[in-house]
């Protein structure tokens, strides 16, 4: 991959749909658009829990990444749910080259509360460079259990 690519990863129904009805308008907004020149987008949506990591895991495969410059810039239009499958889902070895843009569309979207996120109206904004993303620290964590009960896993944490 070189440049820089944009993706969505949306879960339609988290709150009532409200992830469908709020990626309906920043996709009316994109299309309206026609200043992003060289900037094509794509997008995904989930059906199933596991989908939002699966479709992140595919996404961030460092083979992707030949230029050391390139750029990957990835919304999540979903609840805390969402949020946290896309960082799971996320290749730590891709990580200097992505940056996340998450839009809260959940029933409680705590984190959105708790660090912020984007606006859906701010989403040309962000894409166009004018409305920057706040670095957040990102972390990961293996819990590594003797008992069969605990099963050995790696999980990440912003």
């Amino acid at each position: 991959m070189t440049g820089e690519k944009i993706y969505f990863i949306i879960n339609p129904n988290s709150k009532s749909s409200l992830g469908a009805r709020i990626w309906r308008r920043i996709h009316r907004d994109l299309k309206a658009e026609h200043y992003l020149p060289g900037r094509e987008y794509d997008y995904f949506f989930t059906d199933a829990p596991g989908d939002a990591s699966r479709i992140a895991r595919i996404l961030t495969d460092p083979d992707l990444f030949t230029d050391p410059e390139s750029r990957l810039l990835l919304f999540v239009v979903g609840g805390d749910g969402t949020l946290n499958e896309v960082m799971n889902g996320i290749r730590m070895e891709s990580r200097q080259h992505i940056m996340i843009g998450y839009i809260p569309a959940g029933s409680g979207n705590d984190f959105y509360r708790g660090a912020g996120g984007i606006e859906p109206g701010q989403v040309i904004s962000v894409i166009r460079g004018f409305c920057g993303l706040q670095p957040m620290d990102y972390a990961s964590m293996q819990v590594v259990g003797p008992v069969k009960s605990i099963r050995n896993f790696i999980c990440y944490i912003i």
